[in-house]
């Protein structure tokens, strides 16, 4: 007698436990061997998961599709015991190593006595079958589309062919084969053998999603909104300011500080590269004197803007919820200065254009939503020639 069992991995270290009665004449008639086997879904410190995706949880999945065929190793047409859990062991293992829970072990106890394998399942012997052919390689997800109940999973190597148990029915079949991926509409007629036949898949179109365990996928648009400070760098620019007595600490800059906005949109090629486009504040300052050749006070100030095209490259971390990041822009750059004093203000407009690089470290912070802490160099040259209303 075998028995399956879920979330018992501590089962096999009961003592005393009793068997039942046969499960009917006919399923021992042709049996060899005589005892218990009892095959659980985890070790006793483990805990059993699901999976949305299958609906089930992996354990159970894995031992029905055993069951049905997938585990027949020998092709003889027959599903052992030692093949059922083989398949199911390494299943669940894989399918269960990159989720948050951990790597799940199913187990296997038996006392049995006797000579030959334990027969579980005779799939050839299934009214209806699904054969997957022997030169075929790929991942093969097969759904019963009146029920919506993902039957297989199947990851299929060359070499042998694989015949499934299966109800009868309409089936929808994807099948992966790297970055293809390819979906069928399979009948499978009641007391028929129908072998799967690619040539009849169509192109399928690839959902955008995050693995379990995975990392978060590049969102195909994105929009960014940034607020920092920025600190001058000393040019021929500022010893000009300089030599007509303007304070670099005076209007709204603190400390040779200045703030900077910066709205991006961004555009996902894949999930380490993306091209931008910016709009920028590139520098906002103002300096004061007081005084002066004419004995009155006066401040000037001026503000940049910049629209630039740019390219990132991101390589996304602990499953995408670090993401550091380079990026590299340039475009058309707008300068104002403007001067007041005694006289009254003047404005005049320049035009250049910029070149911009950004270090940054960002994260998800919840969905649609990330944090982001910026380092970035402008070399902003729409100012560069630009003359001061007193010279």
């Amino acid at each position: 007698m075998s028995v399956m069992i879920c979330q018992s991995g501590a089962f096999s270290r009961v003592k005393g436990a009793e068997a039942t009665a046969d499960f009917s004449f006919n399923s021992v008639a042709r049996l060899n061997t005589a005892g218990m086997a009892v095959m659980a879904s985890s070790t006793a410190s483990e805990l059993s998961q699901e999976s949305d995706e299958l609906a089930s949880s992996y354990f159970t999945h894995n031992l029905l599709l055993a069951l049905r065929g997938a585990a027949d190793a020998n092709q003889d047409g027959l599903v052992s015991l030692d093949e059922a859990y083989r398949f199911t062991y390494n299943r669940t293992l894989s399918g269960t190593a990159a989720t948050a829970v951990g790597a799940q072990h199913a187990t296997l106890e038996t006392a049995l006595k006797g000579k030959g394998d334990v027969v579980l399942t005779r799939p050839t012997l299934a009214p209806s079958q699904l054969v997957v052919p022997a030169r075929l390689a790929g991942r093969l997800y097969i759904q019963h589309r009146p029920s919506g109940s993902m039957l297989a999973e199947l990851d299929k190597a060359p070499g042998a062919p694989v015949r499934l148990a299966l109800p009868s029915g309409p089936y929808t079949v994807l099948l992966r084969q790297g970055d293809d991926v390819r979906e069928c509409d399979v009948s499978l007629p009641a007391q028929s053998t129908v072998t799967f036949d690619v040539s009849r898949c169509r192109p399928a179109p690839v959902d955008e999603g995050i693995a379990k365990g995975g990392e978060h996928p590049a969102a195909p648009w994105g929009l960014e909104l940034s607020l920092g400070v920025l600190q001058g760098h000393e040019d021929s620019y500022v010893s000009v300011m300089r030599q007509f007595g303007l304070d670099e600490f005076g209007g709204n800059v603190w400390l040779g500080l200045s703030h900077q906005l910066s709205l991006t949109a961004t555009r996902a090629l894949d999930r380490h590269l993306a091209l931008t486009l910016d709009l920028l504040e590139l520098d906002a300052e103002s300096r004061s004197r007081s005084g002066g050749l004419d004995g009155g006070d006066a401040t000037f100030g001026w503000s940049s803007y910049g629209l630039g095209a740019g390219v990132r490259g991101a390589r996304p971390l602990l499953h995408g919820r670090l993401i550091p990041y380079a990026q590299v822009s340039a475009g058309p750059a707008l300068g104002v200065t403007t001067w007041t004093d005694a006289t009254g203000t003047y404005h005049q407009t320049y035009f250049g254009y910029f070149l911009g690089a950004r270090m940054c470290e960002a994260g998800i912070a919840a969905k649609g939503l990330s944090w982001a802490v910026r380092a970035r160099a402008d070399e902003v040259l729409s100012l560069r020639n630009a003359e001061m209303a007193t010279a």
